[in-house]
């Protein structure tokens, strides 16, 4: 059950993300720590690690959609639910996360 005053945080397809960052310019931030990201992450992906998101929010752009992802999709969601909760209105995830976008046979960055 949803808080009457806020919004379900959308989620997305990896192929609907991708699509959107080439298409929209929208964000995509991966919210897995440093040493995932190293391991592979999706193109353009940046990195601020749900550890340090609290102190690192602000580094999400406010214009245009902001996409979420992780590993398979619960600290990006986490990190989605948060930043929602700060005032940015276009919070998204990504449903599957980099395992998801990886099976998609979407870019990624090594």
């Amino acid at each position: 059950m949803t808080h009457p005053n806020r919004t379900a945080i959308p989620s997305i397809t990896p192929a609907e993300a991708w699509r959107r960052m080439r298409e929209e310019g929208a964000a995509l931030i991966d919210v897995r720590e440093p040493d995932e990201y190293q391991e592979g992450h999706a193109q353009d992906a940046v990195s601020i690690p749900l550890s340090e998101f609290r102190e690192r929010y602000t580094e999400v752009p406010r214009t245009g959609d902001a996409l979420f992802i992780c590993h398979t999709g619960q600290r990006s969601l986490m990190a989605a639910m948060f930043i929602q909760r700060q005032g940015w209105d276009h919070a998204i995830n990504v449903e599957g996360g980099t395992d998801e976008w990886e099976a998609s046979h979407l870019p990624m960055q090594r």
